[in-house]
């Protein structure tokens, strides 16, 4: 199958569905790599380095760029125009449409991946059956998002899921298929009048093998690990949270207790919390995985929940006990729960650290459920075949945009 990808975004471990698929799909099939870049977006060494480990892989590879002047101009227009946040900064990119359709003829692309929502106008454009790789429900998760805000970020968030839901029921209709990573995703997204055929498509979950050995916590203290962009949103809410209602009640019980806040880009509110006793945060390591292997247990308090939770499957290969949300509990294959131990309130939490401290057996066979059941629901070998249908989906779907 020849393949037109077509991402708003450096692959890069952050990017880790985008860069898994790449991987994958670029070893069994015939894939070009289209890249609309954004001014604005980091150029770390690991996408540099993602990206040149990828060219050899791919049938081709190229980055299309703007200039910092046109991508405000278009986006600006966009915003008037009532497109949402996302998708109007990728207007900056609309004058590629007939580059990419020519290339589409000439490559004789049997199918395009648009990687996520924001694309999916460009992607429509190309004559071509076209897989939306959403793989959210986006308006739902900004009303959750909206839901937990106060004043005017609240209204705003508001707003911004109004004008999702209005390109999810309309404009998104012009491309034939949508893949989502969660059942209730999927239901969101027909609810907002979307009208093709959505299929599921979790992200192919990996984690690196290498040891590199960490300094975590002070000798005999339980230490407690947070990974995830600290820029996100809802990972903000959450660390924020467990600081401030729950980790206090661990320290009163545990007073050498450390949580460590890993991730890429942590906002400033998020580094403050590294001020709080006990609290550490470490930012843009190369690989989370040492990180996940040196902790007693991953802390993983999300109080949104979208798609499926990499966190949970992540902390699971790294054989590691995970004390959960029901909310993350809930975006997971049913086959990972009983590996899960659940906390609702800050009570929960306390007594799952005791548990997990002093029944060191019963919880570490717990956890030893969840790799095996993580690469049976999560590995390419499990996933690869559901992209593949997806694509198929696609192209026997496709036909004159539904309006």
């Amino acid at each position: 199958m020849r393949i037109l990808f077509l991402s708003p975004h450096m692959p890069s471990p952050l990017k880790g569905r985008t860069l898994n698929f790449v991987r994958h799909a670029a070893a069994r099939h015939e894939l070009h790599l289209r890249i609309l870049a954004s001014p604005f977006e980091p150029r770390t060494g690991d996408a540099t380095a993602e990206l040149t480990a990828l060219r050899p892989r791919c049938a081709s590879v190229e980055v299309i760029e703007v200039a910092t002047p046109r991508f405000l101009a278009a986006g600006a227009v966009g915003l008037l125009r009532g497109d949402d946040l996302r998708s109007a900064w990728t207007r900056a990119h609309d004058r590629c449409s007939d580059r990419l359709q020519r290339q589409c003829d000439r490559l004789a692309i049997d199918v395009v991946h648009a990687d996520r929502m924001r694309v999916g106008r460009i992607a429509a454009r190309l004559g071509r059956p076209v897989l939306a790789d959403l793989p959210d429900c986006l308006s739902w998760a900004m009303a959750q998002w909206s839901a937990r805000a106060r004043g005017m970020r609240r209204l705003l968030y508001a707003y911004e899921a109004r004008r999702l839901r209005a390109y999810e029921g309309g404009d998104l209709n012009a491309l034939p298929a949508a893949a989502v990573a969660s059942a209730e995703d999927g239901r969101r997204l027909l609810a907002s009048g979307y009208r093709g055929r959505v299929v599921y498509l979790p992200g192919i979950i990996e984690l690196a093998r290498d040891e590199i050995p960490v300094t975590t916590a002070a000798a005999g203290g339980p230490h407690l690990i947070f990974h995830g962009t600290l820029y996100y949103r809802p990972n903000v809410d959450a660390v924020a949270t467990f600081v401030r209602e729950v980790l206090p009640l661990l320290r009163r019980r545990f007073p050498r207790l450390t949580l460590s806040l890993v991730g890429a880009r942590p906002r400033a509110s998020v580094r403050r919390l590294g001020r709080v006793d006990g609290v550490r945060v470490v930012a843009d390591v190369p690989h989370v995985a040492p990180w996940l292997r040196a902790a007693t247990a991953a802390v993983i308090p999300m109080r949104i929940g979208v798609g499926h939770s990499q966190k949970v499957c992540e902390a699971l290969l790294a054989g590691r006990p995970v004390i959960c949300s029901p909310q993350v509990a809930d975006c997971v294959d049913a086959t990972l729960r009983p590996a899960l131990q659940i906390a609702r309130q800050p009570s929960d939490w306390l007594a799952q650290v005791e548990r997990l401290l002093e029944d060191r057996d019963g919880v570490a066979a717990q956890a030893r459920l969840g790799p095996e059941a993580v690469r049976r629901c999560y590995g390419a070998d499990a996933v690869m075949p559901l992209l593949e249908r997806a694509y198929e989906t696609a192209r026997e779907a496709w036909g004159p945009p539904r309006r």
